[in-house]
């Protein structure tokens, strides 16, 4: 009998009709592979991203959670093995019967930190404890598994522990047929983030096009189609793009839509400037690209460059080198007969090396014979859940005082008022003070118990 595994994820899977993002293409790539190799896999979605499209398959509504509820959803479904697509969701989870898998994908604290609000501090104790809750960790390469491992002894793991693999991003073993454009056609999709600068290198794409009146460049994307109440720090995407007839913009499709339109595009846009994040990020869409027979323009420090440069799946580039960007899209635009065999590459590369039946091993090898991890409740790993739990009631007591609505404010308008009437006695006490010491007060006060007879002569 195979094994039970579920998989939390934040994100609408693809597949189901409508548009999703990182999250949801990490969930059901982990989750598909398992697949491949005989697991029975259920996916939990957020309640919340659901509950108005009715046209979701009963497996996907019946399983769905909120935040406060996962513990229900595993004391529901009963799996072997249990599987967090980002480690946010372990913070929701009591102790377990089973072992807990977390995914490491995103690299949160690097992406929070260019939102409006971020509590490092809050973070930084949730993160731990998260990790020691955990059994077991992926993430997307090795560079991410050096990332992490600081985190994982903080959290009380032995540092001898084996117990991360890396799992590049993957896709499906049955790739598309591509086609071949009669017009050049580029394309850059997905998601604009406010830690992604990708708006750089692309408006000197769109002026070299300009110039030399050639190709149309396609966007595909928005930002987050479940998150668009958050504060970002960067303006409208389409503000910061420069105006050309050659660019058309397009909105959020859902990802096999998506995937239809880049088979018929001759190459995808790939650059972004480089930041803490992006050097150490395993871009889902790269790989959709090259997956779909997109040869990329990439930047030469994203971790799968160097695989696009021995397959010769694209053209690795210094986004930073404005020279060195225009040079290489002239190159292109003004040979396109290369095209057919970077594209044949692009897929040879995905097939050799990214497909999610392939990439799957290390996490399909861990279930096999799943076990819990040893832990050290290291005086860091206690002190860090001790600040979960005084954030948490600091927290809630922020909470109860918020819903005191219009009571609060009438009570500090009210302590306000106090406040100006004591300023207002203070002054007019200095004030008294200052007249009491001027002589005329001094006569005025003498006449004044003469009169009423309380004046005593020596």
């Amino acid at each position: 009998m195979s094994k039970k595994i579920l998989i939390f994820t934040t994100e609408m899977l693809p597949g189901l009709g409508y548009p999703t993002a990182g999250g949801g293409i990490r969930a059901w790539q982990i989750g598909e592979g398992l697949k491949s190799r005989g697991y029975e896999v259920l996916y939990s979605l957020p309640k919340t991203i659901i509950e108005d499209k009715t046209d979701l398959p009963e497996l996907i509504r019946q399983h769905t959670h909120i935040s406060n509820n996962l513990n229900a959803v595993v004391a529901k479904v009963k799996p072997d093995i249990v599987v967090c697509i980002q480690w946010h969701h372990a913070n929701k989870l009591h102790r377990l019967e089973m072992p807990l898998v977390l995914d490491l994908f995103g690299l949160l604290m690097l992406e929070n930190a260019y939102f409006d609000v971020f509590d490092l501090d809050l973070f930084f104790a949730s993160k731990i404890e998260a990790f020691a809750k955990a059994d077991y960790f992926i993430c997307a390469s090795d560079k991410q598994k050096a990332y992490f491992f600081t985190w994982m002894v903080l959290a009380g793991i032995d540092p001898k522990a084996d117990c991360i693999a890396s799992i590049p991003v993957s896709l499906s073993p049955e790739l598309p047929k591509f086609s071949i454009p009669d017009e050049l056609t580029l394309v850059f999709g997905g998601v604009f983030w406010p830690w992604q600068d990708p708006f750089t290198p692309l408006n000197l794409v769109i002026k070299k096009m300009d110039e030399l009146q050639c190709g149309k460049l396609k966007i595909f994307g928005s930002v987050h189609p479940y998150l668009k109440d958050i504060p970002l720090t960067y303006a409208a995407p389409e503000e910061r793009l420069v105006k050309s007839p050659r660019v058309e913009r397009y909105p959020m499709l859902h990802h096999e839509q998506l995937m239809q339109e880049y088979v018929k595009a001759s190459f995808a846009v790939d650059l972004m400037m480089p930041n803490n994040e992006r050097l150490l990020a395993y871009p889902i869409r790269t790989v959709c690209y090259l997956w779909s027979g997109l040869p990329v323009v990439i930047s030469d420090f994203c971790d799968i460059a160097q695989l696009v440069k021995e397959y010769q799946a694209g053209w690795v580039v210094d986004p930073s080198d404005q020279q060195e960007v225009e040079s290489t899209i002239q190159s292109i635009l003004k040979h396109p007969e290369v095209i057919p065999t970077y594209k044949t590459n692009a897929q040879r590369l995905v097939r050799e090396q990214l497909t999610w039946d392939k990439t799957i091993e290390p996490l399909s090898q861990y279930c096999l014979n799943p076990k819990f991890l040893q832990k050290n409740d290291s005086m860091i790993k206690q002190l860090a859940v001790l600040v979960v739990e005084s954030q948490r009631e600091l927290g809630r007591m922020g909470k109860e005082i918020e819903n005191l609505g219009n009571d609060n404010q009438r009570m500090g308008d009210e302590i306000r008022r106090l406040y100006e009437e004591i300023d207002e006695l203070r002054k007019a006490k200095a004030d008294l003070e200052a007249i009491r010491s001027k002589l005329l007060y001094r006569l005025y006060h003498k006449v004044r118990l003469s009169l009423t007879g309380k004046h005593k002569t020596s």
